[in-house]
């Protein structure tokens, strides 16, 4: 599954740079309905900052593809079993792409220095209260994955032109904690690709279509 549209880097570094792209528009596409993200007045401070890496790689016969994750089940975590980017929450002085690059090394097994850092996406906010920013990078190679084990119950591979197919993208009614929701997902490798993630991939997803006119 997937069409073959040889997107390269070339590709990439355009679709990051487009001038006046409609985010929210491309992301509106994956984003469940309904969706809030204002703030609850009586919470204190601000949203958490998170940085999260949409990290290619050369996959089958040298097409670009994308690493994501699905979570461990953690009992007290709101984000159990879902799939996602590696990434996390920011931690003291270190930038955003630092973020996205020390939570993939802890996660993945990634090494930093081997990530060419391509550019980033837009910044999103969640109603989990997080405002994530996702950064683009690159390894010349397929990185040798080391999952933790307690963060990290499967790592997912897919070709990054499938992002281009109609046929991996869902919607569904979905119950969740009580909500009733209509949910669009990506389906890949088996899995369900939907919130957050899902409406990162899709501004990826419609930056690349712009360049390649697909």
């Amino acid at each position: 599954m997937g069409k073959r549209t040889g997107i390269t880097l070339d590709h990439i570094h355009a679709a990051l740079a487009l001038p006046n792209f409609d985010v929210d528009a491309a992301r509106q596409r994956m984003t469940p309905r309904p969706r809030t993200t204002r703030r609850p007045p009586w919470k204190p401070g601000g949203a958490r900052l998170a940085g999260v890496l949409a990290l290619l790689f050369p996959g089958g016969e040298g097409d670009l593809s994308i690493v994501l994750m699905r979570r461990a089940d953690q009992p007290h975590d709101a984000h159990s079993g879902q799939v996602s980017f590696p990434g996390g929450q920011h931690e003291n002085s270190e930038s955003l792409v630092e973020t996205a690059l020390r939570e993939a090394q802890e996660e993945l097994g990634v090494n930093p220095r081997a990530v060419q850092v391509l550019g980033a996406l837009a910044n999103l906010r969640t109603p989990s209260d997080f405002n994530i920013y996702p950064t683009v990078g690159y390894t010349p190679a397929r990185p040798a994955w080391r999952p933790d084990p307690a963060e990290v119950a499967r790592v997912i591979e897919f070709p990054l032109a499938q992002l281009i197919d109609d046929d991996v993208k869902m919607a569904e009614e979905w119950n969740l904690g009580g909500y009733r929701l209509w949910v669009p997902y990506y389906r890949v490798d088996g899995e369900n690709v939907w919130g957050a993630t899902a409406m990162i991939l899709s501004e990826l997803e419609h930056r690349l279509r712009a360049v390649i006119g697909a």
